[in-house]
């Protein structure tokens, strides 16, 4: 701003600041009022229209770059393991690969763990992933030419009105500065008038005043008349400007659904959705068959800490430790010191672990456990199997925490790898549940997770 329109500004203020506390007078014209209002609501459908059309081929662009590439990732996930290697295969010789009965040598099998190029383990879902990923390819070469219609035709025209419009917010705002104008002027004239006993210099401020005020009269009314002239031209024209635009936005988000839906059809059809029923009908039909699938896998019902946090690194690190339950003496896995660990025997005389193997142990999986007391892959479950208490005469028998193991259910005793469980009740069979005490707790847990002092 121009230190013109500064001073300008500052002159106007005190009239603007009585009008809106209502005590100064304010010209009203009801005939631009209504004009203005209409226009404010164009301006505010104009810039809906642009920014819904910017977001839809925004998205549109978005979704055929993602799906694209998802189709892709589909293709990579179910196509078989292969031992194949990159670059381009090794030239044989005329004698390589003849065995010495002169016929040609089979190649070796794959390796453990690795399928043959030709075969896969899934080829419902592989065909599946190839059908989408070639049903999407058709879908982008379809519908990309729309993203440049939709940029020339809604998005472009759509933003060059609105820098009209916004020309025309200039100009009525020159408007409201006019009128204020107007008012502080003739706010001037009315009380120099009104005042009976006036001087020599009351009447030359007069004077001066009422050359203002018809200063400001014409101005204002140059530009309040070239208003109410124009804006109802330039409000008629919108239904001309906007509804093309409008019309080439509907269109195309029709095509984008009737294309996709042509193309995903035969898709759809060989995975056995019915294109009638909606999203949420088709995953209501089928939400229960999932639900049973995954009610059947073991990890989603016992999550388990296989691994050992940083602060538990080191036999004794965390407040936890087993050195604080442990016999003097012993160290764990990863030290030497073990002739403190009290001796046992089995059945046959025979150790179970031995200090060398430990490490061996601790680097194993953990095996499946169960949910809420309920058996799951081969566990016999406490409620169904004979225990035995785990003392006898000579003392109580101590088991050997193989793994970390957190109470999932109430009744179940938690402990961490290398603790060291005193067995109130086991059963022979290993898959059990049994009962132990530690830290003066009594609870059940897998009998797997331990091995017998």
């Amino acid at each position: 701003m121009s230190f013109k329109g500064l001073a300008k500004a500052v002159a106007r203020l005190p009239t603007r600041v009585a009008q809106r506390a209502g005590y100064a007078g304010e010209t009203v014209d009801q005939e631009y009022n209504e004009l203005e209002a209409r226009f404010k609501n164009l301006e505010q459908y104009a810039v809906r229209l642009h920014d819904d059309a910017r977001k839809f081929k925004d998205s549109l662009s978005a979704m055929l770059a993602h799906e694209a590439s998802f189709a892709e990732t589909l293709v990579e996930v179910y196509q078989p393991v292969t031992t194949a290697r990159y670059g381009p295969p090794p030239v044989r010789t005329s004698q390589e690969g003849i065995n010495s009965g002169g016929e040609e040598a089979e190649s070796p099998p794959p390796g453990p763990g690795l399928a043959s190029s030709k075969e896969t383990p899934h080829p419902k879902s592989l065909a599946a992933a190839q059908e989408f990923a070639k049903a999407m390819v058709s879908a982008r070469e379809l519908l990309y030419p729309d993203l440049d219609l939709i940029e020339r035709r809604v998005v472009t025209p759509t933003r060059e009105y609105l820098l009209l419009i916004d020309t025309v917010k200039r100009l009525m705002q020159k408007r409201e500065r006019k009128l204020i104008d107007y008012d502080r002027h003739a706010q001037s004239v009315k009380k120099l008038r009104e005042n009976t006993n006036r001087t020599a210099s009351d009447e030359r401020k007069l004077g001066a005043a009422e050359t203002a005020l018809d200063q400001a009269t014409r101005e204002f009314n140059n530009v309040n008349n070239l208003l109410k002239t124009q804006l109802p031209t330039f409000l008629a024209l919108r239904v001309a400007f906007i509804d093309p635009c409008f019309q080439t936005l509907y269109w195309s988000q029709l095509k984008v659904i009737r294309t996709l839906a042509e193309c995903f059809r035969d898709v759809a059809g060989k995975l056995g959705c019915d294109m009638r029923v909606s999203a949420m009908g088709g995953f209501e039909m089928k939400v229960d068959g999932m639900m049973d699938m995954l009610a059947s896998l073991t990890l989603v019902k016992r999550p388990l800490r296989t691994g050992r946090s940083e602060e538990d690194e080191g036999y004794g690190a965390s407040d936890t430790s087993p050195t604080e339950h442990a016999p003097g003496g012993y160290v764990g896995a990863g030290g030497s010191t073990t002739d403190s660990l009290p001796p046992y025997e089995e059945a046959g005389g025979a150790s179970r672990i031995s200090p060398g193997s430990f490490s061996a142990v601790h680097q194993s999986t953990a095996p499946p456990a169960v949910k809420g007391g309920v058996p799951i892959a081969g566990f016999a479950g406490p409620s169904g199997s004979t225990g035995s208490l785990g003392g006898k005469s000579g003392g109580p028998k101590y088991a050997l925490a193989l793994y970390d193991y957190d109470a999932q259910a109430e009744g179940d005793l938690s402990f961490k790898r290398d603790d060291k469980i005193e067995i109130v009740q086991k059963t022979p069979n290993a898959d059990d549940w049994w009962t132990g005490r530690l830290r003066g707790k009594v609870g059940q847990f897998p009998g797997n997770y331990v091995t017998e002092l």
